[in-house]
């Protein structure tokens, strides 16, 4: 079996064919060629003759190692002329356009971004820092699913701390799927009203009938919950005093609260969303009864 086959069942990267394989100081440098003829602006997709060849460029990709021996895919690519977005290499389909990275390489540091912070990434993948973040911003653009909010009925809202506790990032998630469906730096109100006037929002408005505030202890739902009910409750009086008289979606508030009544008074918890937790089942209904 030749080195080109070898690779070529090795790599099986689509559209392209391995024609060289040479070993380096780099590395494994796998050359390979483009099997289709069709001209594909890599920026708006659009495809035909009238994509004018300014010229053609050498691109580099890094991939995969192969065990210990870095790995990187070379083409000759032609940069096409783009009425309306210039010029601009063609589109591949083993990369995304204007990474230097491949497919593979770029989702296997997207899923280790869920599982670890940055900093291991780049030592175990030998990138740097900054890259980690650009690719992740690549992969999420690309593969964020934009049908995440239809059929939204149940959601939570809260936050984490990053860098140290001094930036905060507040996060909605679906009750019943238990996926993170919206992100934004802050942890006040005017960040949640954002998600509530996002445009992806305001087109299924109409389908979320419950927002769910989850709290897990009370000295979270004595502080930093207060502007989550609040957000909701204006959000509720607005659509009440609409014109349109069309009854605004029942705003559902319930505080999930795990500690004695003598906690819930040092947090400074008022009566009124006591009453509002439902009644838990187990140890924790034994520990929020009141006394």
């Amino acid at each position: 079996m030749r080195v080109t086959t070898a690779f070529n069942r090795l790599l099986r990267l689509p559209g392209a064919s391995v024609i060289d394989v040479s070993f380096g100081a780099e590395g494994v440098i796998v050359t390979v060629r483009l099997r289709r003829r069709r001209r594909v602006c890599s920026r708006c997709g659009q495809t035909g003759s009238h994509l004018q060849i300014h010229d053609r460029r050498t691109k580099r990709w890094r991939h995969l190692d192969l065990g210990r021996t870095r790995c990187v895919i070379e083409c000759e690519l032609r940069r096409l002329r783009c009425a309306d977005c210039g010029v601009h290499l063609e589109a591949v389909s083993w990369a995304r356009p204007e990474a230097h990275h491949t497919r593979d390489f770029e989702d296997v540091v997207a899923w280790l971004a869920q599982q670890m912070a940055k900093s291991p990434i780049a030592g175990l993948l030998q990138i740097a820092w900054d890259t980690v973040g650009q690719i992740v911003e690549r992969v999420v653009s690309e593969q964020l699913d934009e049908k995440r909010l239809q059929g939204l009925v149940a959601i939570g809202v809260d936050e984490i701390s990053y860098r140290r506790h001094h930036r905060y990032l507040t996060s909605v998630v679906d009750h019943r799927s238990g996926a993170i469906v919206w992100c934004s730096p802050g942890r006040n109100s005017e960040t949640l009203r954002g998600f509530f006037g996002a445009p992806v929002v305001l087109g299924v408005k109409d389908d979320i009938r419950g927002r769910h505030l989850a709290c897990k202890r009370a000295g979270f739902c004595s502080r930093e919950a207060r502007w989550k009910l609040r957000t909701s409750r204006a959000r509720r009086r607005r659509g009440r005093r609409s014109g349109s008289g069309a009854r605004s979606p029942c705003v559902k508030r319930w505080v999930a609260v795990r500690h004695g009544p003598r906690n819930r008074m040092a947090a400074g918890i008022s009566p009124r969303l006591t009453r509002l937790a439902p009644p838990l089942s187990g140890d924790q209904g034994r520990q929020g009864r009141p006394g």
